[in-house]
This record gives C-alpha cells, structure tokens and sequence, in this order.
C-alpha cells in the first residue's frame, strides 16, 4: 500500500512506514534557512523492505531524518519508567540529528553515534547522549563551535529536562573542555 509517496506495510501486528521515503518527502518540506529537518512519528518504520525496522532514520545528504516512538512506548513495548524511556528516545533523535550533521557510525568508543540493533540493546545503552572525543571533534570541524559554549548550552537543557546523570556528564565535560581545548 501506498499513500502520498510512503509505502505502507504490515509486519505482523504492526503498521510501519518506509523512512526512506519519509525523509525524501521531508526534503519538500524542509524551509530553506533550516540546516535539516528531523520528523517525528507514533509509527513503526524501517528503511528498506529487507529491514524489520529501526528507531530512527537519516538521509545526510538531503540532511532530514525520522525518528518513531512505535519501540519507545511506555505503556507496551518499553517497561521502563518514562524517564528511561524519554532518555533513549532522546539519544536516537540526537543520533540521527547527529548524522545530518555529517557524522557516522562511531566504532572507537561508547558514544551517542553507536549503532543500534536491536530494543534490548538500545534499552541497555550506558553511553548517554553525549559524542566521544573523535566524534565531538568531527562535528566541532563540520559546525565550526566553541566546545565549552556547547557544554554549557548542553549544561541548560539538562536542567530544564531533568536529565542529572547527564548534567553530571556535562559538568565534567565543562571542566576538561576548557582544560583541553
């Protein structure tokens, strides 16, 4: 089935949108002054047909992406506390906002950019949300900022959520950066 250029299927009991075609419709949308565009769906997705599915998705080179709450819902398929669950959801639209920013997969360290296959293993992430070293520094030479600026804006928004193992990241970061850069 298809509807305005996204094909629709059923994967057992669930309905899931190609996120492939998502972000190509996305880029129609996308206003011209916005560096890219992340949407956001209660609906399963996968990339290609050979894909059950994925958390989010990005497509670099038009920079727009999709990210689905369909594997995060507290209520059925993520048991744990909504705080758990925002957290996650939080580190995977991060992630592929992160590769609309040029960066990929990260193999060195525990980072944000780790792939992710599978919900247990997502559930089951102890990196946080924030980049390693390499990947801060590949994102600093694509966007052209000041690490303890960025650590600092990090810092506020870690607050305002509620996030305080992450604020205690930050914090220790802050720290460092203005040591090391």
């Amino acid at each position: 089935m298809e509807e305005k250029g996204i094909t629709i299927r059923q994967k057992g009991e669930n309905i899931q949108l190609n996120a492939a075609e998502i972000c190509a419709a996305l880029n129609f949308y996308k206003p011209r002054d916005a560096y890219c565009l992340l949407g956001v769906t209660n609906t399963d997705i996968y990339p290609r047909p050979e894909w059950d599915f994925v958390f989010g998705y990005a497509n670099i080179g038009a920079r727009t992406g999709v990210f689905s709450f369909a594997r995060y819902d507290p209520t059925d398929a993520c048991p744990e506390p909504a705080h758990t669950w925002f957290t996650q959801s939080t580190y995977v639209m991060v992630h592929e906002i992160a590769h609309m920013f040029g960066l990929s997969h990260c193999p060195y360290y525990e980072c944000v950019m780790n792939g992710i296959m599978s919900a247990d293993e997502g559930r089951r992430q102890k990196q946080g949300g924030s980049l390693c070293a390499i990947c801060l520094r590949k994102l600093q030479l694509n966007v052209q900022f000041d690490v303890a600026d960025r650590y600092e804006n990090l810092l506020k928004v870690c607050e305002k959520l509620g996030f305080a193992e992450e604020l205690t990241v930050y914090k220790d970061l802050l720290t460092k950066s203005k040591q090391d850069f």
